[in-house]
């Protein structure tokens, strides 16, 4: 099986499996959520800005769920992947990329019901997984998200 070397910021090298680079990891499987105040949301939108350092596009899923139902979480809510960074020949410089998903029936029916979120993410394979096998332990990378809806207030 191919592998890959990870690189760690305390000079550690770690030799890896290279699929498991591109294979889904739950970053946060139970994230609790509240929205303030007596709203329904007709419609709902995610803005994702994310600046991705690593060498390869990134995905980034969320689900929602009951906290009694976190087995079976709530449909996929997921943009298209994130740009990978560009590489200037010995670094790579973070790609700032923003998309904005507007919710489907089912997925802003589990965003209204849903009392935590899921947050997994991988990465797409590229070419430069062919010509390099080291790679960083710490590629930086942020994601923000900003929540978008349109609003009746319950009186």
């Amino acid at each position: 099986e191919p592998t890959s070397i990870l690189k760690y910021p305390e000079g550690l090298s770690l030799e890896i499996p290279t699929r498991i680079i591109f294979e889904p990891s739950i970053l946060i499987k139970d994230f609790s959520i509240w929205i303030n105040g007596g709203y329904s949301f007709s419609k709902v939108n995610f803005k994702y800005t994310v600046s991705n350092g690593a060498p390869f596009p990134l995905n980034f899923q969320m689900r929602f769920s009951e906290t009694s139902n976190t087995v079976n979480p709530g449909p996929a809510i997921l943009p298209p992947a994130f740009e990978a960074a560009n590489s200037d020949g010995v670094n790579f410089i973070p790609i700032t990329s923003e998309y904005v998903l507007t919710l489907n029936d089912d997925q802003l029916q589990s965003f209204l019901t849903g009392e935590t979120v899921q947050f997994e993410t991988w990465f797409n394979r590229a070419d430069l997984i062919e010509s390099q096998d080291t790679f960083l332990s710490n590629y930086p990378i942020t994601i923000s998200i900003v929540l978008h809806g349109e609003i009746s207030a319950e009186i």
